[in-house]
């Protein structure tokens, strides 16, 4: 059993560099990981990653520097979680 298992990581920035390496560490100590980024079809590649290694995973666009994409990003992030899992 993972550090993490159980919790749920959201990384915003997931979709490259430091954020894509903590998005893969989380999904290696078992969290469910969502991935967030601005761009939108780089989180879906990093998710697609991380669920080819066997982790629970979404990918979704949000940028957490303008004020309503946190808001959006995560009414649609828990809609998708709804229907996903």
């Amino acid at each position: 059993m993972g550090k993490l298992e159980g919790r749920v990581a959201l990384v915003p920035g997931g979709a490259s560099g430091i954020g894509k390496a903590q998005a893969s560490l989380c999904a290696q100590e078992g969290a469910i990981v969502i991935v967030a980024d601005r761009d939108q079809d780089g989180a879906r590649e990093v998710a697609g990653e991380i669920a080819a290694s066997g982790g629970t995973t979404l990918g979704l666009a949000m940028d957490v520097t303008d004020e309503d994409s946190p808001r959006v990003g995560t009414t649609a992030m828990a809609r998708q979680a709804m229907m996903t899992w």
